[in-house]
């Protein structure tokens, strides 16, 4: 088997083809008629379909966001709005490329997360343009108006969904860091892009396209109201009644957020989940001591059982090893007569996954004395994904300790190929040296062990070639002057003195039990039990019933406990995620002081994210997805697009405070108002666009999708009904005299109740 690794920086999916067609050729020139070359696994042709398939996503993503917004809004507005989305996302292709960033899962990724986002700005704009011929500017007026009106709020918003992202890049390490650090470059230059585009592209094709506003004619016939107009009449009713019960609806928010951090305990987590791939692999391990031609039985056995299989494209044996290294995180077994791997490539993932649950329920029993391993590929670093280290000094009381703990992992539903690296002892060969007859005779330990070595294993003394492979010529004592002690107390130590002893004369043969395998772990003899799990089970709904088992087991004396796969995963990399979102959280706050330059005020906007938890978690259990690496990016997201809305609202809120004389209560509530339309439009366009994350099916990808989809529309709820609240409750300002102030009018509202506005 032939194993090429490309070089960095090359384009993989190219470099595959020629490397095809390199291949082909060599054959062709160099081999006789009749001899071909089968590609067991390519990376290029892998890579090539993910982003195939990516680009299926993106393009559904794309349609399905400017079809939103149709629907939602007037043709002519929602065209406007919806250019804003494939001109920005093409100036961020082209910004990537010439910084250097590829197309691949994970900028991918970071596209279609933020293809809900770019239209954001360019609908705020359009709606506020709206707004400013409604109150009687001049398209020209209006156009520049509009954008720069909004200006600060919307730098702001974008601003907060950037700092989510960007601690990402720079504070977690490892697997995690390789994997993500591409993503918050791609968001941040589309996001930068967006804003642009929204605020001087936008306003000029609505001044260019939209030369009336919406505000209905009195004498004008009344038509019937859009599902937008029917959504504002519900929300006006919904937001009156929390503000006449503002208690209830604070409390409604705090049992929201203590419900969703109570559902987020309970989710299964997975920081890493196997790959959707059609490539997987079975182990055959077959007792200690079994030799190489009764693994190969084995493999014939179980080679003749499924090759058979219409949905198997092609099946490759390992014999005594395994493949070579494919994949970052696939670690090739040490070669042992015991072990064989059969590398199946089913064809397609769909049937590998059939192929798999099919093989879970009845090769594990398959063959007698043997265990088949069903191995899929993963983005963890550990050989399984459930491990619990035994750590200790006393080799006995580490195998008492495991004998304890390994049925408790059998007895777990949705544990498979529980084993331990603790290899059964062997029957050994001790030589006990006469230290004072050696030292009379001046033959030395290591002497003695030369000539043992050399009399039973043998000595090199020459060689021959074979073809292009050297073969060392070996002597050693014939087979039947070595057959049992007798034999071995009669063998001759030469002396450097020149005299000739038997070994009987120096030293005494015994014979005794020693350890299989003596593993240690950071200098520290450790047995290590691992488990895999079915298809249908993560490591955590493994492994926490058995830690529940664990606190009633009494352990050896020296014996501790320590615990690897899944979980050491999701251990180290959590004070890195949690020190990024910290960071994010903090830039975030930063950002909004510096536009508010109130505590209050930002705290409340701050709010909108523990409001979203509750819609996080929800998403997460209806999809059927463990919490794990890309939910956590979900949770980054979802924080910098809920406070974007939070911005959009208080930062209206304020402006009718002050430039137009409303009290607290009267402009927390006409904000309300005024802003459901585009917040609902904006949070509407972000959750469809990852709807292809979960449609798609991907284990990597569908928990993100999860979470922002149901995230912000639950978000969205909330923040409209409870932050108006909380801003009439917390925020203190001047308010106008009762003389100062006749009547709470402003010409900002005059579409906010209007059935002619869509």
């Amino acid at each position: 088997m032939l194993s090429i690794e490309m070089q960095q920086g090359n384009n993989i999916v190219e470099f595959g083809e020629k490397l095809n067609e390199r291949i082909d050729q060599v054959v062709e020139a160099r081999f006789p008629e009749g001899v071909s070359v089968d590609t067991i696994y390519s990376q290029p042709e892998s890579v090539d379909h993910a982003i195939g398939h990516f680009f299926t996503e993106f393009a559904i993503a794309i349609g399905a966001v400017i079809l939103v917004v149709m629907i939602l809004l007037p043709f002519r507005l929602a065209t406007i709005s919806a250019i804003a989305s494939p001109v920005s996302i093409l100036i961020t292709l082209a910004v990537m490329y010439l910084l250097g960033i590829g197309l691949h899962s994970v900028s991918l990724a970071g596209l279609i997360v933020v293809l809900g986002m770019v239209v954001d700005d360019a609908i705020i704009i359009v709606d506020n343009y709206i707004e400013k011929l409604d109150e009687g500017y001049s398209r020209w007026e209006a156009g520049w108006r509009s954008a720069t009106q909004l200006f600060i709020p919307i730098l702001t918003a974008t601003l907060t969904i950037i700092f989510a992202f960007l601690p990402l890049s720079f504070l977690l390490e490892g697997i995690a860091a390789d994997f993500i650090k591409f993503m918050p470059y791609t968001v941040s230059i589309a996001l930068a892009t967006s804003f642009f585009v929204a605020i001087f592209l936008t306003p000029y094709l609505c001044f260019i396209f939209v030369k009336k506003g919406l505000k209905k004619p009195e004498k004008s016939e009344e038509r019937k109201p859009t599902f937008l107009d029917r959504v504002q009449a519900q929300y006006d009713k919904l937001v009156e009644a929390s503000f006449k019960h503002k208690k209830i609806a604070l409390g409604a928010g705090v049992v929201a957020i203590v419900l969703g951090g109570f559902l987020m305990g309970k989710l299964p987590e997975e920081f890493f989940p196997r790959l959707n791939r059609a490539t997987f692999n079975l182990e055959v391990w077959l007792p200690e001591g079994s030799t190489y031609d009764n693994t190969h039985q084995a493999v014939e056995r179980l080679l003749k059982h499924i090759e058979s299989d219409e949905r198997i494209k092609d099946v490759s044996a390992y014999v005594g090893t395994s493949s070579p290294r494919f994949f970052s995180t696939y670690a090739p077994e040490a070669p042992a007569e015991n072990y064989a791997q059969l590398f199946i490539n089913a064809k397609n993932p769909k049937a590998a996954g059939e192929l798999i649950r099919e093989y879970e329920k009845y090769l594990e029993d398959f063959l007698p004395e043997s265990k088949v391993r069903i191995k899929r590929l993963s983005y963890q670093n550990s050989k399984t994904p459930v491990e619990i280290r035994l750590i200790g000094e006393n080799l006995d009381s580490l195998q008492v300790a495991a004998n304890s703990v390994t049925p408790l992992l059998q007895e777990v539903e949705g544990a498979r190929w529980v084993h331990t690296n603790y290899k059964n002892p062997y029957y050994a060969l001790e030589v006990d040296v006469n230290k004072e007859q050696a030292n009379r005779l001046n033959i030395s330990t290591v002497g003695l062990a030369q000539t043992l070595g050399a009399s039973l294993k043998g000595a090199p003394i020459s060689s021959f070639w074979e073809g292009d492979e050297a073969k060392d010529i070996v002597v050693r004592v014939k087979e039947s002057e070595r057959e049992d002690f007798t034999d071995l107390n009669n063998l001759y130590v030469n002396s450097p003195t020149g005299a000739k002893v038997p070994l009987r004369q120096v030293a005494t043969l015994n014979s005794t039990w020693e350890p299989g395998l003596i593993v240690r772990r950071n200098g520290l003899r450790t047995v290590t039990i691992r488990a895999e799990t079915t298809s249908d089970k993560y490591a955590s709904d493994i492994l926490t019933p058995v830690q529940e088992k664990l606190a009633e087991v009494d352990l050896p004396a020296g014996v501790a406990i320590d615990y690897g796969g899944d979980l050491e995963s999701s251990e180290e990399n959590l004070p890195n995620m949690l020190a990024a979102l910290g960071v994010s959280v903090l830039l975030i706050f930063l950002t909004l002081m510096f536009q508010f330059k109130s505590l209050s005020k930002t705290f409340i906007i701050l709010t909108t994210f523990p409001l979203s938890i509750l819609g996080a978690a929800t998403g997460l259990l209806l999809t059927s997805n463990p919490f794990g690496f890309t939910a956590f990016l979900g949770i980054i997201s979802l924080i910098g697009i809920v406070v974007r809305n939070g911005i959009v609202l208080v930062d209206y809120a304020d402006e009718l405070v002050h430039d137009h004389d409303y009290s607290i209560g009267a402009a927390a509530m006409a904000a309300a108002k005024r802003r459901m339309r585009p917040i609902f439009l904006t949070s509407s366009a972000a959750a469809i666009g990852v709807v292809p994350m979960i449609v798609g099916g991907s284990p990597l990808w569908s928990p993100l999708g999860s979470v922002l989809s149901v995230g912000l529309m639950f978000s969205m709820f909330m923040t409209l009904l409870i932050i108006p609240v909380m801003y009439s409750l917390f925020v203190k300002m001047p308010q106008p005299s009762p003389d100062e102030v006749e009547t709470v009018k402003v010409p900002h509202l005059s579409t906010v109740n209007d059935p002619s506005y869509s």
